[in-house]
């Protein structure tokens, strides 16, 4: 069983794919953390406590010195749920108004299979394949009740978290704080984060955790260009990636301690959230896995995302190449033009042509009409363009910004108080725009009609979902009112989906500032940044294949002239592969080289990329390479990226992930083993030039 309970020494044990998690509930009653790590025996767990001394004393209520039998000492103690208020100088879990102190002691657990349901959030699938242990933990004094929630897995190294929060009492309680996870280690780390902006989004940082705590958070109301939800914590033993389920506002605090502790505490910002007398409060789910180096941690939180989150549609959609309208024409276009880019992507090999802004009536600048959402029929003839995709073999997708309004639309004169802060403080406009309050009811319906209106009326296959502002001048509690909006998200993207089944959804926020797991429990797709310079989306690339697989990363060959049409293309084969451009400016030569790359996409997409897993090779500032391998490794396709002119010397490419017993061909020439690739590598020791990509693509030699 993956999970077992020793009753006579109260040790539970959760084993999943090459860890094992371990906790005891002492005498005390409380939930003592003992090992998250590699598989071990019960005599190391017996070993990994420290000796309390002096701390592991306490005065009783009525006043009598004791000590704790286990030795338990709260300043270095390994919780499952870190207290507040007590001799716990390290951040808490929970933290509420009016209560002095929250100290939550074991009440109970039961251990079944599946994973557990209800609240208003994304989580990983059960699938059938997993098995969870329900700790129930409370501080009766305090009146609050918490469900801990731990979930493994039999064929993925991870570990789900979810936490329920309940008010035992008669009256209203307000929380500070309310987390997700917590996880505390008798270790310290290296940190590795993916801090970000703009057009720049997941870069990668490594840094020295010291003494002290170590913040990573949005307050936008979306997950956000600037940070991402994700840490990776890493020593000598190991390497643990932390995430939240969720796509609004976020905190995780990495805390070290002058005892050689770390505690990490993950979920909601700090705020005011209300718990109504019995009122049970949801957290988002958190999710951890391990693994005894880096490269085997993105992979397999790959294909965990891809077996247990995704959408289920996505295994329908066959690989198809997308040519996105925007960066071609923006909103300048009528039928006629529209037709023509039709025809020209279908000569490309085009299978998916998007409409992207400007479709709909008075949107012909970014100043107007967000929230009407009627096509302009004086503009586009969109049935027409749609016969004309779907005749050519190609499927259609369409722009709309769900969530946000625009100040000068018809919606905003009928309904002003459906925006986000109406009524409030002098509120600021990005892009022009406003944001909708999607938990206003009668919004929220409003928008839903819309699209779903628009989906049944036209034969839309695919749909582009927009969201180019952050939530601000929110005019109320921001911790309360980001968490609204971001549960009426998932409930308008969870409720047309299921309207619309054989829609494809692709999730985008000026480019990559919703990236994050919430967003792909209900999207194929997301679109990774804005830039479409290849040098910089090589970089960007980088930086998501820690965090998920290709298959969903919206990487596209755009205009800029730094390289050329082949080479741009082979940098966006390490996504799901696309088109930004006007598709009747390309000469000849530019033609020819997409292509060839087409024919590379055709043959080894789905297999190497879309079902296959990444690997990161070399990164330096003159260029960088990565791979992705076949499921059965028979296939894999191997990206240099110079951004700089590499001088002749003897140079090597060690290659990860493949078959050391197989023999593979290098381009359809020469032929070497796996082993041989991945030990002595590519050789590579001449000449490189600058903004120039290299592609090698191994094929198994049966």
């Amino acid at each position: 069983m993956p999970i077992t309970f020793d009753e006579k020494r109260k040790i539970f044990r959760l084993s999943g794919k090459g860890f094992l998690y371990s906790f005891f509930i002492n005498d005390e009653g409380i939930a003592v953390h003992l090992h998250y790590g590699a598989p071990c025996d019960d005599d190391f767990l017996s070993y990994s406590l420290i000796d309390g001394e002096w701390s592991s004393h306490y005065l009783s209520e009525c006043g009598e010195e004791k000590e704790y039998s286990s030795g338990f000492p709260f300043n270095v103690g390994l919780f499952e749920a870190p207290p507040f208020g007590k001799a716990d100088h390290r951040p808490a879990a929970l933290i509420a108004d009016d209560c002095r102190a929250i100290d939550l002691r074991y009440v109970g657990h039961r251990i079944y299979e599946g994973k557990p349901e209800g609240g208003d959030y994304p989580r990983f699938r059960g699938d059938g394949a997993c098995q969870s242990l329900e700790l129930v933990l409370a501080d009766k004094k305090a009146g609050i009740e918490v469900r801990n929630t731990y979930t493994v897995y039999g064929d993925c190294p991870l570990i789900c978290f979810n936490r329920e929060v309940k008010n035992l009492t008669d009256r209203t309680i307000y929380l500070r704080r309310t987390s997700s996870v917590s996880l505390d280690f008798a270790a310290c780390f290296h940190l590795r984060s993916f801090p970000g902006m703009w057009c720049r989004e997941r870069m990668v940082r490594d840094e020295e955790l010291f003494e002290g705590s170590r913040v990573i958070y949005s307050e936008e109301g979306r997950s956000s260009h600037a940070q991402s939800p994700f840490a990776i914590l890493e020593n000598e033993n190991g390497c643990y990636c932390l995430s939240l389920v969720h796509s609004g506002s976020f905190r995780i605090e990495i805390n070290t301690s002058p005892f050689g502790c770390t505690r990490v505490v993950g979920g909601l910002p700090d705020g005011h959230y209300e718990l109504s007398p019995l009122q049970t409060m949801y957290q988002p789910e958190a999710v951890c896995l391990y693994s005894d180096n880096g490269d085997s941690l993105s992979v397999e939180l790959g294909r965990a995302i891809r077996n247990h989150l995704l959408p289920n549609s996505l295994s329908k959609a066959p690989s198809r190449v997308l040519l996105n309208s925007w960066e071609g024409c923006y909103m300048d276009f009528d039928t006629d033009k529209l037709l023509e880019y039709v025809d020209k992507a279908k000569k490309l090999g085009v299978g998916l042509f998007v409409l992207d802004d400007g479709w709909f009536m008075g949107r012909n600048d970014d100043s107007t009409s967000l929230g009407d959402w009627d096509v302009d029929e004086d503009k586009v003839d969109l049935d027409k363009v749609i016969d004309r995709c779907h005749r050519n073999d190609m499927m259609f997708g369409l722009w709309i910004e769900p969530e946000m309004i625009s100040p000068r639309s018809r919606l905003y004169a009928e309904h002003p108080e459906f925006s986000l802060g109406y009524g409030s403080i002098e509120r600021s406009l990005i892009r022009h725009q406003l944001a909708l309050d999607l938990a206003n009811e009668q919004a929220f319906e409003y928008v839903y009609g819309k699209i779903d209106t628009l989906l049944s009326r036209h034969q839309i296959d695919y749909l582009k979902w927009d969201h180019n502002r952050s939530l601000d001048e929110l005019g109320g509690n921001p911790g309360q009112m980001h968490l609204e909006q971001a549960k009426a998200y998932y409930r308008l993207s969870r409720k047309l989906r299921e309207a619309h089944p054989n829609v494809l959804f692709h999730g985008c926020a000026s480019g990559g500032g919703r990236f994050d797991l919430g967003t792909l429990a209900y999207f194929d797709e997301v679109w990774g940044s804005d830039e479409l310079d290849p040098a910089s989306r090589a970089e960007i690339t980088y930086g998501n294949s820690y965090l998920f697989p290709m298959r969903v990363y919206g990487c596209h060959v755009g205009k800029s002239p730094l390289f050329s049409y082949e080479d741009k293309a082979k940098i966006a084969l390490f996504g799901t592969y696309g088109y930004e451009f006007d598709p009747r400016s390309l000469s000849d030569a530019d033609v020819d080289g997409l292509k060839r790359m087409n024919e590379v996409f055709s043959r080894y997409h789905e297999e190497a990329i879309r079902q296959g897993d990444c690997y990161r090779l070399e990164r330096d500032g003159d260029h960088l390479a990565m791979m992705s391998v076949s499921k059965d490794a028979d296939k894999a396709l191997v990206l240099l990226v110079c951004f700089k002119k590499m001088v002749k010397k003897y140079r090597h490419l060690r290659l990860k992930g493949l078959d050391r017993g197989k023999r593979y061909s290098v381009d359809g020439k020469e032929i070497h083993s796996g082993a041989y690739l991945c030990d002595y590598g590519l050789n590579l020791s001449r000449w490189i030039d600058g903004n120039t990509c290299l592609l090698f693509v191994l094929e198994e030699v049966k």
